[in-house]
């Protein structure tokens, strides 16, 4: 099998009334190129599913649809133990877009594929915090790009934003597609507090596509000779 495509599938049991799965039961699919798994009912039913296949690198893993319920996060979607899939455990880059579709308010799109994570639609805070973002291999991205609805949501905050940071030790370049005081708060975030520590990640080159990031950079040398843990940090207006 090289395509397997689950829209509204799934188990249709909550887990306290279904059989209890066989522990360590793994179906192999070597040849699975692409896994399609949409409109399911919940978070927990498609942890379910992928705790019991093995999937090679090569596979591409597409999630869609309105599948986070009540307090179910991004997290929610993997089982506890993913060394059977092995896609996931070479992510380097990550596009996190939150906003919203108005002719389909709760629709997101978890994806990886070719080394990229995908996490784009409406989530909430609750949705993405860092606790739920850990659950993705996350040490080995490079690249990150960004961009928020404001007006939609609440935005992080630089505590939230230094968590986040926190689980992206490789993280050498962010792209930030956004206003430009949300540019702000990754600067504080990406920046130690007084006295300096030492950082993982070598001192900052900014970087703007429009005139528009002197209030960055005034912030930057606000700070005097305190490091940044990015080593490029690129950020325009809100795309149009």
């Amino acid at each position: 099998m090289e395509d397997l495509a689950l829209v509204r599938g799934g188990p249709m049991r909550s887990l306290g009334t279904d059989v209890a799965p066989s522990p360590r039961r793994l179906i192999p699919l070597k040849r699975l190129r692409m896994i399609n798994i949409g409109e399911w009912p919940s978070a927990s039913t498609i942890a379910r599913l992928l705790s019991h296949l093995s999937l090679p690198r090569k596979t591409e893993m597409y999630i869609w649809g309105n599948v986070l319920r009540d307090q179910e996060d991004i997290g929610s979607l993997l089982p506890s133990d993913t060394s059977h899939l092995l896609f996931l455990q070479n992510i380097r880059e990550w596009f996190c877009i939150r906003q919203t579709d108005p002719t389909y308010i709760a629709f997101k799109l978890i994806a990886v594929c070719n080394g990229t994570l995908h996490t784009i639609g409406s989530f909430y805070i609750s949705q993405i915090t860092p606790s739920a973002v850990s659950r993705f291999p996350l040490s080995k991205v490079r690249s990150l790009t960004l961009r928020e609805d404001a007006t939609q949501f609440r935005r992080l905050r630089v505590s939230e934003w230094r968590a986040m940071l926190g689980l992206l030790p490789a993280l050498r370049a962010c792209r930030r597609i956004s206003a430009e005081h949300e540019s702000i708060d990754i600067i504080s975030a990406a920046s130690p507090t007084v006295p300096p520590i030492p950082t993982q990640c070598p001192p900052s080159q900014l970087h703007s596509r429009r005139g528009s990031m002197s209030r960055v950079k005034d912030s930057r040398n606000h700070r005097g000779a305190r490091s940044s843990r990015l080593a490029h940090l690129h950020s325009g207006s809100r795309a149009q």
